[in-house]
């Protein structure tokens, strides 16, 4: 749904502790957990040599059920890339996120929508092509989604 508050920049909310930033993280860890384990289970079925790292692998360059971000932050990265055309993003995978993000933003642009409702309609609607995280990501903060066990050791992934 369209809100016109988004047509200018009066709220800012720092990213990072936004409550909804918080919400998309932990959707987008507990799905690629959810994910990384039916491949998991389905390699170990299979008797795949390193099941856990061929899991991975296979997890996170599959496709993911959507963007996992917050409207309002993705709403003023989006704003400066089409004013400034440039992203304030660093990091090649997070990068990589948002130009497929604008990319889907921009092509119902063209098509006369404005910025907010078809910025919404691709968070909402879109399916994103991965999940869009590093494997130092997963190293870092997925260890205790992933739940190592004996079998294999994160650190080897």
């Amino acid at each position: 749904m369209y809100h016109k508050e988004y047509d200018t920049m009066k709220t800012h909310t720092s990213p990072a502790t936004a409550a909804g930033h918080t919400y998309c993280r932990r959707r987008r860890d507990k799905e690629f957990s959810q994910y990384y384990h039916e491949v998991l289970r389905f390699m170990k079925k299979h008797r795949v040599k390193n099941p856990a790292r061929q899991a991975l692998d296979y997890a996170l360059a599959t496709g993911s059920p959507h963007y996992d971000v917050d409207f309002d932050y993705a709403y003023r990265i989006m704003c400066a890339h089409l004013n400034r055309g440039s992203l304030p993003v660093k990091g090649e995978v997070r990068r990589a996120l948002w130009l497929e993000l604008a990319g889907k933003v921009q092509e119902l642009m063209q098509a006369g929508v404005g910025v907010a409702p078809a910025l919404e309609f691709v968070l909402e609607h879109g399916r994103a092509s991965h999940f869009f995280i590093s494997r130092s990501n997963v190293r870092a903060h997925l260890g205790k989604l992933l739940q190592p066990s004996r079998q294999y050791n994160l650190g080897s992934l």
